[in-house]
């Protein structure tokens, strides 16, 4: 899978993608990027330096960091990023991803290319960082050599003048000179800073593996936004699992469930993309929730109507 616009060159998309992280009194806790208009890819550890936390101490959704994009013409030097969520390290280079949430898209930036590619070996890539000991922005160009442990493949050095990865590296995209995409995240590199130094990326492959929301996200999944979700959003929709639960209890025991509440909470979505499916799964696939606009009709004269998920008024529970 490739999402993003490949029309542009490789300093195109990078300029209007990569993030730099801020951290405690000035200083950078790292990179990152655009994956769409209001979302960023970043290492979990980086958020964790920026926050001044230990990287071991969970951090909550709603943190808020600063972030810039430092290469986008005309975009705004600091801008306020909200953390959407936030995997661990985890043994054996597994984990450590965050996604931050932006309040809207920022002028002059957009979503860098990835690509979710098996190919990680003998592959000419470049990285941008904001290494603390230096000035403003240092690439780095380097060959992918392989898979390595976990989730992480091997980024080496392209050749003696090339800047060693360092700590304003992390969280940065790895872009892939061949397919025009970004794919990995880099994570680590070796303490020593000499020709045989060896780093490592997250690859984008094992990132979406577990960040499955934003995997649909990417993919296009359609989301119908103010209209009612039904049983072919199922799974996109989320956030109702106890109301699910204790209206698929209630079905078990009587013949109908009254769903009360204002116009717009999610009455109509509740029952046929929440209910709808789990409904079906408990062995009743002749028993569907449904709504005055959404009503299966019969198939046969003698089938038996199906029990209704009535939609009430408001005021209730």
């Amino acid at each position: 899978m490739v999402s993003g616009d490949k029309a542009l060159n490789a300093d195109e998309a990078l300029h209007a993608a990569v993030v730099r992280i801020g951290g405690a009194n000035g200083t950078v806790a790292g990179g990152g990027f655009l994956v769409t208009a209001e979302r960023v890819l970043t290492c979990a550890h980086g958020v964790s330096d920026a926050l001044g936390r230990a990287r071991d101490l969970p951090v909550a959704a709603g943190a808020e960091v600063l972030i810039g994009f430092p290469l986008a013409d005309g975009a705004a030097e600091r801008v306020v990023a909200e953390v959407g969520q936030w995997i661990p390290e985890e043994p054996q280079q597994h984990g450590d991803l965050a996604v931050l949430r932006l309040r809207g898209a920022v002028p002059g930036t957009r979503p860098l290319p990835i690509a979710a590619s098996d190919e990680v070996s003998h592959r000419p890539v470049r990285v941008v960082g904001f290494p603390d000991d230096e000035l403003g922005v240092v690439w780095h160009r380097g060959e992918l050599r392989g898979k390595s442990a976990g989730d992480w493949i091997q980024l080496s050095r392209a050749d003696s003048r090339t800047a060693h990865i360092t700590a304003g590296y992390s969280g940065s995209p790895v872009w892939d000179e061949r397919c025009g995409a970004a794919v990995g995240i880099v994570v680590a590199s070796q303490r020593k800073r000499d020709d045989a130094q060896q780093s490592f990326a997250i690859s984008v492959k094992a990132a979406l593996g577990k960040l499955p929301d934003l995997d649909r996200e990417l993919a296009g999944e359609p989301c119908p936004g103010i209209d009612t979700f039904e049983e072919r959003h199922e799974e996109i929709f989320f956030g109702r699992d106890p109301e699910i639960g204790e209206a698929v209890a209630e079905l078990e025991l009587r013949q109908a469930v009254t769903l009360f509440g204002p116009s717009g909470c999610g009455r109509s979505s509740l029952a046929l993309a929440g209910v709808g499916q789990p409904d079906r799964a408990l062995g009743r696939p002749d028993r569907r929730p449904s709504v005055a606009r959404h009503r299966r009709p019969r198939t046969g004269p003698h089938e038996e109507e199906p029990a209704p998920l009535r939609l009430g008024p408001a005021g209730g529970r």
